[in-house]
C-alpha cells in the first residue's frame, strides 16, 4: 500500500485515511504501529489507536 505524505527537510506528515489505518492495523506489528504514527509512549496498544481513531469518526 502506498501511504501519501507531505514532506519537508524536518517535518513528515503521514495522510492517514480511514483505508491507511486498516491496513496499518491489521499489518503492522506494535513497534512498527508507534514508528508509523510517531508515537514514543510505551506500553500503547493497537486497540487504544483505534478507539481514538473511532472517536474522532475515521473508523
Amino acid at each position: 500500500m502506498d501511504f501519501n505524505h507531505i514532506e519537508t527537510p524536518r517535518f513528515l506528515l503521514r495522510i492517514v485515511t480511514p483505508e491507511v489505518h486498516s491496513h496499518a492495523m491489521e499489518t503492522l506489528s506494535d513497534s512498527e504501529l508507534m514508528e508509523f504514527f510517531g508515537l514514543d509512549e510505551a506500553g500503547l496498544e493497537k486497540t487504544e489507536i483505534a478507539a481514538g481513531m473511532r472517536a474522532h469518526h475515521f473508523q
